[in-house]
């Protein structure tokens, strides 16, 4: 159950952000775009574009904010590591902290990739 709520969050934030009609204003802003022409993206532009970039750091942000989610009674990181709040300066707590945010980060990047491949598939089949 962890994982499916986990799932419809990351995926959702980001399809939303990157894909959808919602925010299509926010990623037309000229800050995303190196030209007039809007051919070129910045480094920032092609973050809000992609949803394989933005699923990445979506799942590190999930990680980040689990431990203010748990004080409402939600748990929502895919891998449990050290919190912020807890993060003593010792190697083992960093490397733990480290490796969480990058798995979760690395498990959002991939479902929100596969998850936008059979969007764009379907779209494509059902000529949309």
């Amino acid at each position: 159950m962890k994982f499916i709520c986990w799932f419809f969050v990351v995926d959702g934030i980001t399809t939303i952000v990157t894909t959808s009609i919602l925010f299509q204003w926010f990623r037309n802003q000229k800050i995303f775009y190196q030209d007039d022409a809007k051919k070129t993206k910045t480094m920032l532009g092609k973050l809000f574009h992609c949803p394989m970039c933005f699923g990445f750091w979506m799942g590190g942000l999930i990680f980040l904010l689990d431990p203010f989610l748990k004080s409402w009674g939600s748990d929502l990181a895919l891998v449990p590591g050290p919190s912020l709040l807890d993060l003593h300066l010792s190697l083992n707590t960093l490397f733990a902290f480290f490796w969480s945010f990058l798995f979760n980060g690395a498990a959002g990047a991939s479902i929100c990739w596969s998850v936008h491949l059979i969007r764009m598939k379907i779209n494509e089949s059902l000529n949309l």
